[in-house]
């Protein structure tokens, strides 16, 4: 470990000074339909890959507080690569739960990358030593610069037994990029497609999705900080909704600079009440917004430290309130494009793309309010929490 291990605090200190960086590179994000490289190099150089490493490989074992708090620094300059380099970190942590051999594998380059698509659309079957894995997958944020690939499938044995949902690692070159990202938000990920065919996954490169979601690390792992002992299915949400959350944040400070230069048919934009009202909503609602996700994931975090287990009740609390500050970012993204006035509809406009980019980060399936909210509810109902929980 070095002797100068950073800080949380110095970590998310790094993210902040990032930000108005990123910022500087959203037009060149969104024409790339990537993030560039230079913020990829930025994020090595800052250190900020180390966060949530194993300690064996010289990083320093963060938790999910600190994710989330990275995640709304990046986002506030740009959601696109806030995106790309906070789901850099989580699939960071994902390797974590993983074998010690697959992590020897990554990690016996510094700067490895992992890009990921978890959702089961491909089709593997159980051989002698591993599985044979072909499918075709969406969503890979980052794979433009990844070196690695995790993909989610169901694994079956060739009998009647019940397919195991599992996730695969390979590296990049085992698998076919697809160049169809053209979107309307969220350009500057570059969460292409990728296909497999026909590749062989050792066994040691495999991990049950189900143990990982539930926060159950391969028995080989070797890797005891809480972190890697903390649920997938809820805590991802976190940082994941932390981006819209940032990136409405970093859209409010830019319509308030906008707005006190702004006057309309004779009119001081800033001296209008209606206005006034508008950005004291967006500040509270943003506040609140923040406050709730990052007391989630530390809560979260400290039960685990101590020896806790992050229960039922807790995984749906967390997917509950992930879920919830992902509407109010789209909320406070909405109001604020409301009034902002025609100038917003231009192309140069930072405003139109923070708008665009806030729709495309709280679009995310695990973040839907409807599929968030009702697991909840069904609990203190005294329900079974039902299919949306998983």
């Amino acid at each position: 470990m070095s002797t100068n291990r950073p800080s949380p605090e110095d970590i998310v200190a790094r993210a902040s000074a990032l930000a108005p960086v990123l910022f500087q590179r959203t037009v060149e994000a969104e024409r790339l339909r990537q993030c560039p490289r230079a913020s990829v190099d930025d994020f090595f150089a800052n250190g900020i890959d180390l966060a949530h490493k194993p300690e064996r490989f010289g990083g320093y074992e963060m938790g999910w507080d600190v994710l989330c708090e990275s995640a709304l620094a990046f986002s506030h300059g740009c959601a696109a690569q806030g995106w790309v380099l906070t789901v850099y970190g989580d699939h960071t942590l994902a390797l974590g739960m993983f074998p010690r051999r697959a992590q020897d594998d990554v990690w016996a380059d510094p700067r490895a990358l992992i890009s990921t698509s978890f959702g089961a659309m491909g089709k593997a079957k159980r051989v002698k030593g591993g599985a044979v894995l072909s499918g075709k997958w969406s969503f890979s944020s980052g794979i433009d610069h990844a070196t690695w690939i995790m993909a989610g499938s169901m694994m079956t044995d060739g009998d009647d037994s019940a397919p195991e949902p599992t996730i695969f690692l390979m590296p990049k070159s085992d698998v076919k990029v697809i160049d169809d990202w053209h979107v309307i938000g969220l350009a500057g990920t570059g969460s292409k497609s990728f296909a497999i065919d026909e590749v062989f996954i050792p066994e040691h490169r495999m991990m049950n999705a189900i143990a990982a979601a539930e926060g159950v690390p391969h028995p080989d792992a070797g890797n005891d900080a809480p972190i890697y002992h903390t649920p997938r299915r809820s805590t991802a949400g976190f940082a994941l909704a932390a981006v819209g959350v940032g990136a409405a944040r970093g859209m409010l400070d830019t319509f308030i600079a906008a707005a006190k230069g702004r006057v309309s048919r004779g009119m001081v934009m800033a001296e209008e009440q209606w206005m006034q009202i508008q950005i004291s909503e967006a500040v509270s609602t943003l506040r609140a917004a923040e406050l709730l996700l990052v007391t989630d994931a530390r809560d979260t975090m400290a039960l685990v430290a101590n020896g806790g287990a992050a229960d039922v009740a807790t995984r749906a609390t967390d997917k509950r309130d992930a879920g919830f500050v992902a509407m109010l970012a789209r909320q406070v993204a909405d109001k604020l494009y409301a009034v902002a006035g025609g100038n917003s509809l231009r192309t140069t406009d930072p405003l139109q793309r923070y708008f665009r980019d806030i729709h495309g980060a709280t679009a995310h399936f695990g973040l839907r309010w409807e599929h968030s909210a009702v697991p909840y509810a069904r609990l203190i109902l005294g329900l079974e929490p039902g299919p949306g929980y998983y």
